[in-house]
């Protein structure tokens, strides 16, 4: 299972902070879900997450997620 994670891309970005507090504040998130939202807009890019909550907000948006099936 380690070498599944190994295989995900992973790529540091700035993130616009006025965009996600106002993202944080609208969809009553917490910060670090909006930063994740305001880069996946921003880089028209899928989010990769296990946790309900950020792949619910980001549902709203329309945003895709991937699902990753736990076995």
């Amino acid at each position: 299972m380690l070498a599944s994670h190994a295989a995900i891309p992973i790529r540091f970005m700035d993130v616009a902070l006025t965009q996600a507090v106002a993202s944080a504040a609208n969809l009553d998130v917490y910060a670090y879900h909006a930063y994740v939202i305001a880069s996946a807009v921003n880089h028209r890019a899928p989010i990769l997450t296990l946790d309900s909550g950020l792949k619910a907000s980001a549902r709203k948006l329309n945003i895709e997620v991937l699902e990753v099936s736990v076995q």
